[in-house]
């Protein structure tokens, strides 16, 4: 091979090394975490939208959350995840923390998945003539987006819809977040190498150190 021919090959092989990116390998661990906004709506109806069902007595707080989670593969997901969710409640603060358990589906290129999960609602200061803290199971859905920031870093965005059952009332509540995951584990597959620079990657090249 000449060394016009050499220079072309040993920039095509850049140009394949720079376009070429690692492929992840699974499962990937990750911890989270995010921030956004609550909404409870209380008196909430799945009725026709008239003045009976619309929601009434709206509360809204900041949520914090937490979370440790494992990608199984580039579209099955599942984590663990707690939350703060301070309310005021008759001028003082009333800190409520949920805990859940989820399942996401990522079904998009870009990142866009739908989740599906259940946990439950603790107050630990419901009710100040008792030491017991109120516990309502809850299930929740919701749709987001999480691309890909970098190889350890994807930036993730969702909203959900929370359901909370307790006293006989079903509780609905809205929430949105933002935040980042940060990945460990499942080591990145390198791309093939082309040692001799003929143009050939070395899986292909049956002389990968001759020209």
């Amino acid at each position: 091979m000449n060394m016009r021919g050499t220079r072309l090959a040993i920039l095509a092989t850049t140009l394949i090394g720079w376009s070429a990116a690692a492929e992840d390998t699974y499962p990937r661990f990750y911890p989270g975490a995010s921030v956004g906004g609550h909404l409870v709506l209380n008196d909430w109806s799945f009725g026709e939208l008239d003045a009976q069902s619309r929601p009434t007595n709206a509360e809204t707080s900041l949520i914090t959350a937490l979370r440790l989670g494992v990608d199984l593969s580039e579209a099955w997901a599942v984590e663990i995840s707690g939350a703060h969710l301070p309310f005021d409640a008759s001028a003082e603060t009333n800190d409520g923390l949920d805990f859940a358990a989820r399942v996401r589906w990522t079904f998009m290129s870009s990142g866009l998945f739908l989740m599906l999960g259940a946990g439950a609602y603790v107050n630990p200061q419901a009710d100040p003539d008792s030491a017991d803290a109120e516990v309502q199971p809850q299930v929740h859905y919701g749709l987001g987006i999480g691309p890909q920031l970098g190889d350890h870093v994807r930036l993730r965005v969702d909203l959900r819809h929370m359901i909370a059952f307790g006293d006989g009332e079903t509780g609905q509540n809205i929430a949105a977040l933002g935040g980042l995951d940060f990945f460990f584990g499942g080591e990145d597959e390198p791309a093939p190498s082309d040692r001799d620079g003929d143009g050939l990657l070395d899986p292909d090249d049956k002389c990968p150190d001759q020209p």
